[in-house]
């Protein structure tokens, strides 16, 4: 087993991998909140020329105000994002600096998977920054219901369509980012996960960032889904089964990752439930073939059985998962599932609550 790494080197650590760039944001020459502060103004703004281009057109209705609704959502999932890959970021270094100890393998190797869950390419970052243009382009100036009908009075359109687009690209770029970071980051996460570990049956501490790090990765889909349910409201006919399928997708990305830890602490806990078995045999053999005369020696055995029985109920209850309890698995399965969970309630509230209050 690895030593544990002292409060100074974990520091140093967490400062030294805090400098890899896990995406595109890293990147920026800005502080954190001046760039989350320059996306909501930017939404912000975009919203407010859409809906002056819309009202001069005196296009304005239940149509637009829908789409509105809908682009505050934008902007509300935006911000959720970026907010999140930075958590995703601060939880998974925290977590990777705790795991040290419990993960079998040499400093070199630790560092390579590090790098895999942390450093991003530029090259890809490129690419997803053209995916997201192609995106805007092909949904909002190649349609003939798109941007370009805004365009009436020259310059000054162009500029607020300009500021439109930009923001479009923003957007785009911030939802494929978290989509590539957190499936990278799982596979990542899965590749360390199958590693040699350090098991401890009785105690599930130094193995429970593994479970911290794929509960924040698969919040961020959570985010992304429930959002517009809250906000824009259930979707339309259809809809259920979407949501079905995000929430069961939510549910894979928190425990797909941790099936390497799963099977060692389920080995693990097979070994020492044998060793325990094998002691519990020998006590029966004991009194079975020969039963003490002695009461003292009775005495001994049955605490002894007592004892061992006691350790083989702490293993069984205890979950095959890096959580603590089997309420931590529940509590982190509910999030992961909560945007199937919220179309549910939402649904049974107004089919039979509302009803009840309504002449």
């Amino acid at each position: 087993m690895t030593e544990a790494l002292l409060p100074a080197d974990q520091e140093f650590k967490e400062k030294e991998w805090a400098r890899l760039s896990m995406t595109l944001l890293d990147r920026l020459p800005l502080p954190f909140a001046a760039v989350v502060g320059g996306v909501f103004l930017l939404g912000i703004a975009s919203i407010g020329l859409e809906i002056l281009l819309k009202q001069r057109m005196v296009v304005w209705g239940p149509q637009e105000r829908s789409e509105l609704i809908e682009a505050a959502a934008t902007l509300v999932v935006v911000l959720y994002i970026l907010i999140h890959m930075r958590l995703l970021k601060q939880t998974t270094i925290r977590g990777l600096v705790q795991l040290r100890p419990a993960v079998k393998i040499d400093d070199a190797a630790y560092e390579r998977h590090v790098v895999r869950l942390m450093c991003d390419r530029v090259v890809v970052e490129w690419i997803i920054v053209a995916l997201a243009a192609g995106l805007v382009t092909l949904f909002f100036i190649v349609p003939a219901s798109g941007v370009r009908r805004l365009v009436q009075h020259g310059f000054t359109d162009m500029l607020a369509v300009g500021v439109m687009l930009l923001y479009y690209l923003v957007a785009f770029t911030a939802v494929l980012s978290l989509v590539y970071t957190s499936i990278r980051n799982a596979a990542a996460l899965s590749a360390l996960a199958r590693q040699p570990l350090q098991v401890n049956v009785f105690d599930p501490t130094p193995l429970l960032p593994f479970g911290r790090i794929s509960l924040v990765q698969s919040l961020a889909f959570v985010g992304i889904f429930l959002i517009p349910l809250i906000i824009v409201g259930p979707p339309r006919a259809g809809g259920g089964w979407l949501v079905l399928s995000l929430s069961s997708f939510g549910l894979m990305a928190l425990f797909a990752p941790l099936w390497g830890v799963h099977r060692q602490i389920v080995r693990e806990r097979e070994r020492v439930l044998g060793n325990i078995s094998d002691d519990l045999l020998q006590v029966q053999q004991t009194l079975a073939t020969a039963p003490p005369a002695d009461v003292e020696q009775l005495k001994a055995l049955a605490d002894r059985t007592e004892l061992l029985i006691s350790f083989q109920k702490h293993i069984l209850a205890a979950p095959s998962l890096p959580f603590r309890d089997f309420g931590a698995v529940i509590r982190a399965s509910i999030a992961a599932a909560s945007p199937l969970i919220y179309l549910v309630l939402n649904q049974l509230v107004q089919t039979y609550i509302f009803p009840m209050f309504t002449p």
